[in-house]
């Protein structure tokens, strides 16, 4: 479980809203992980990988000293070590370049007692200025010889199916916008053989009040586009790139959630309300899929030869399937996989994709077992244990290797990171240091 982020109290009705302009699996994925995404180096030699360990854990997020965010590099599947470590900013998910010559990862400053009162302040009295103010309409286009007052019942372009996001998810994720105070950030790279840092963009995350912050911990993932120069990643809502050698940053599109990028770099896959948004990078198209069905924000994943694999419940039984698209959104497959019956029927939303780069096989964690599975639709192996969770399954370049995090389920924290083979096998696991409060914790003022 989120023993080691969460922040203490559930998530209310309206912040559930106000975070999850991209659906509510979204939220149930986030109640079930317990940690951040991993990445590889190209050549399958260095895993990289952020934890978080909770001193306090009621405590807020935001607020500095009450966590210790780390970021480790396994070697070789057996020697591990520690990049960095603070409690004064939380990490987020590294991602290594091309050439593999260097990680990126996100900084987010957290705030003093002090700075946190009146970051919470500020939101109150942004909230309280926005509920005076009407909420935005959108309405139907007037058509050619129709009055120019087009009558109330007319239907919204986006009511219509003709056009997406919808009205709600947009003034939904505005008021959300307007409401919350953007939260300065680092995009930070390193040398990725000897640690020294290289760069350390500025950034404006908007977006990330309450919960949000957790929600970029546990889905953000910066990708790096096929020639190294730009990077890209999701945070409040909003898909953002940045140019590390030159400090500039765009904002690429809104509202969206999780997005992930082919291998080509030419496309954005993400969730909108009931749609699979494709968003070409050079602006020149967007394309929108429906998908009525339960989904899993976590459920996207590419293959290097560049077909998206969408994660979905099946209408009957216990089982999931996997629908396969081409980045111009064509239906190229359906594979059903039938898992097996659970005592309680898990949440779609809850659970992860990893498809391997050759698209031979998938690994599909449904809390609290792990599948694996062939992209023919074969059940491999599962892995379950009353005492312990694997997280994050994160597919080697080469196809052979899988890497799971690995909590125990009566302590606070990572424990290890196992390896297995595309079967299920496990091959070796390397532990993660326990955290000495004691010497890590900052004194208390």
């Amino acid at each position: 479980m989120v023993r080691n982020v969460v922040t203490g109290r559930r998530m209310a009705g309206s912040a559930i809203a106000a975070i999850t302009v991209g659906g509510v699996a979204l939220v149930c994925h986030i109640l079930a992980c317990n940690d951040s995404p991993m990445a590889w180096s190209p050549d399958g030699k260095q895993l990289a990988f952020v934890t978080l360990h909770a001193y306090e854990p009621q405590a807020d997020l935001l607020l500095a000293g009450k966590r210790l965010s780390r970021l480790m590099v396994v070697h070789d599947a057996k020697e591990l070590r520690i990049i960095e470590e603070t409690a004064a900013e939380m990490l987020c998910a590294p991602a290594f370049s091309p050439d593999g010559t260097r990680l990126a990862y996100l900084r987010i400053p957290l705030l003093s007692a002090d700075a946190f009162e009146e970051f919470n302040q500020e939101f109150q009295s942004r909230k309280q200025q926005l509920s005076a103010i009407a909420p935005m309409e959108w309405t139907a286009p007037v058509q050619p010889g129709a009055p120019a007052s087009a009558p109330s019942s007319a239907p919204a372009l986006a009511d219509a199916g003709i056009g997406f996001p919808s009205r709600s998810t947009l003034n939904e994720y505005w008021e959300k916008a307007r409401a919350c105070p953007e939260l300065p950030a680092q995009l930070v790279t390193r040398n990725a053989k000897d640690g020294a840092v290289l760069s350390a963009t500025p950034l404006s995350l908007p977006g990330l009040c309450e919960e949000g912050l957790l929600i970029a911990y546990l889905t953000l993932k910066p990708q790096y586009t096929p020639d190294g120069q730009w990077v890209y990643l999701t945070a409040g809502n909003t898909v953002l790139r940045v140019n590390p050698a030159t400090s500039q940053v765009e904002r690429v599109i809104a509202p969206a959630a999780a997005a992930t990028l082919s291998p080509d770099g030419k496309v954005l896959a993400l969730f909108q309300n009931d749609a699979l948004a494709l968003i070409q990078t050079d602006g020149e198209k967007s394309l929108y899929v429906r998908a009525r069905k339960a989904k899993s924000m976590a459920g996207l994943s590419w293959t290097a030869a560049g077909t998206l694999v969408v994660l979905e419940e099946a209408e009957i039984g216990s089982g999931v399937v996997l629908r396969f698209l081409d980045a111009q959104g064509a239906l190229l497959k359906t594979v059903p996989i039938d898992l097996p019956p659970r005592e309680e029927k898990s949440d779609i939303g809850r659970a992860v994709l990893a498809v391997a780069p050759d698209g031979r096989h998938a690994v599909i964690e449904l809390e609290p077992d792990i599948y694996f599975v062939t992209t023919a639709g074969e059940l491999l192996s599962t892995w379950h244990s009353e005492d312990s969770q694997l997280t994050q399954p994160t597919f080697s370049p080469d196809s052979q290797h899988i890497a799971l995090k690995l909590a125990q389920k009566d302590s606070d924290g990572l424990s290890a990171i196992v390896f297995f083979s595309p079967a299920g096998q496990e091959l070796s696991r390397v532990p993660v240091p326990p955290v000495d409060p004691a010497a890590t914790q900052p004194a208390k003022p």
